[in-house]
């Protein structure tokens, strides 16, 4: 047992477990502190924004990784692979507040940005306009639809300013 006794205190215990600020540590890796406690990974580079992140794995990630950190700028990224580079970003959020699902493209100017599909169980509400860009598709009801030319409610026929893939109006 390797025990440091001060105002710091570390300590190793023969079962591989290491506390820091506590005598008896319960996990491999232990912190404690009567208040506040906090684990900090800072690479202290002063020229290159190298990554610092914590990586997971068990049995079924194989050579692979769950990464969790600043992937070589100051955006907070979850990656999957086995190196914690851009093209493995899962999700990323930029230091100004925006979402990035499924891109590692830290220029993103909307609040939410999802690259690929995505399936709405329930529902979606936008407040303000929206554009869409390819398809939208419903396999329930629109309540309210805003289009070009103003705004249709449920039953009503709508018209696009080009038209729907079949060509015709829909009862929304």
């Amino acid at each position: 047992m390797l025990s440091m006794h001060s105002h710091y205190q570390l300590n190793a215990i023969s079962f591989g477990m290491v506390g820091v600020g506590t005598a008896s540590p319960d996990t491999k890796l232990h912190l404690a502190d009567s208040g506040n406690a906090y684990l900090t990974l800072e690479s202290t580079d002063a020229s290159t924004a190298y990554e610092a992140a914590i990586k997971y794995s068990n049995k079924d990630t194989s050579t692979s990784y769950w990464w969790e950190g600043l992937n070589q700028d100051a955006h907070f990224a979850l990656a999957y692979g086995t190196t914690f580079t851009g093209g493995n970003t899962k999700f990323l959020i930029t230091n100004g507040g925006n979402v990035g699902i499924g891109t590692s493209d830290s220029t993103i100017s909307q609040k939410l940005y999802v690259a690929g599909s995505t399936y709405i169980l329930n529902n979606l509400e936008v407040a303000g306009s929206t554009g869409v860009s390819g398809s939208l598709t419903s396999t329930g009801s629109f309540g309210r639809v805003d289009a070009q030319d103003g705004f249709y409610d449920a039953g009503t026929k709508i018209t696009t300013a080009d038209s729907f893939s079949d060509g015709t109006a829909t009862t929304i």
